[in-house]
């Protein structure tokens, strides 16, 4: 019960700060408090128990979001972008697939920042730190070993068992996103440019989340919080593209019959 207790306190504040990072850099028009709200739910609807790795992936990408949004408008931004580079790495460093995280580290500095060889070393380098504090610790304590800091990757490609609700799951963390995208495609399409550069490496990190899930959908549990951040970000503009709130009320009403179903 302590547990539980003390994982559902971590989810909500990472809820309201999520919220607090979307209303700061006004990633909407009226955000009160819809990116929280659709954190929680998303997180809900999952059908998989939350697990400590999930909660502390979920608080760094939140973390790792707000400093490449703060990086845009800053003229010297190195604190910014090592910082970035070294969570990302420190990510990287509990899952060897979750380097996947560089490819994306790098495209999103591209977008976020004029095209700059000395800020790109900065984010590399950022990344690279937390392997070399592993590597040197290994290394002092007589145990460094190639499998030690860098298991062999294991990608499987077997398609397991889903049930219902499972697919039912997968399907509205997947589609919701890009149907939101679809939708509010013209909204944010006049919204500033800073706003617009966030939802494309917001798109690009949903992607790349959805790629790891193919590399390991033998095991899906364990990395199916990577899409929690993502699919909440693309997915909140959705509620403000209709003029009536009637069809995101159905929407939400039926996206919590589903996370009651269990």
């Amino acid at each position: 019960m302590a547990s539980g207790l003390f994982s559902a306190a971590v989810l909500l504040a990472e809820a309201l700060y999520l919220n607090k990072v979307v209303s700061d850099n006004k990633l909407i028009e009226k955000p009160g408090l819809l990116p929280a709200l659709g954190f929680l739910l998303f997180s809900g609807l999952s059908p998989y128990a939350l697990r400590p790795l999930g909660l502390v992936c979920n608080a760094l990408l939140i973390i790792i979001f707000r400093l490449m949004i703060l990086s845009y408008k800053q003229p010297r931004p190195f604190q910014t972008l090592f910082l970035s580079g070294f969570l990302c790495g420190f990510m990287a460093s509990f899952h060897t697939t979750y380097l996947i995280l560089y490819i994306w580290l790098i495209i999103a500095t591209l977008i976020m920042r004029p095209l700059s060889a000395r800020e790109w070393l900065l984010s590399s380098a950022g990344f690279i730190m937390p392997f070399y504090f592993l590597i040197a610790g290994l290394y002092l304590t007589d145990q460094l070993a190639g499998r030690a800091f860098l298991p062999t990757l294991q990608w499987e490609f077997s398609v397991p068992a889903f049930t219902l609700q499972e697919g039912l799951v997968w399907t509205c963390m997947i589609i919701l996103p890009l149907m939101s995208l679809a939708v509010s495609g013209g909204q944010l399409g006049k919204m500033v440019i800073q706003v617009r550069k966030s939802y494309l490496i917001i798109l690009v990190m949903f992607l790349l989340a959805i790629l790891v899930m193919i590399l390991h959908l033998k095991q899906p549990f364990v990395h199916f919080s990577l899409l929690h951040i993502p699919s909440t970000l693309l997915f909140i503009p959705f509620f403000n593209s209709f003029k009536r709130d009637y069809v995101p009320n159905l929407l939400i009403l039926g996206l919590l019959a589903l996370a009651l179903l269990r």
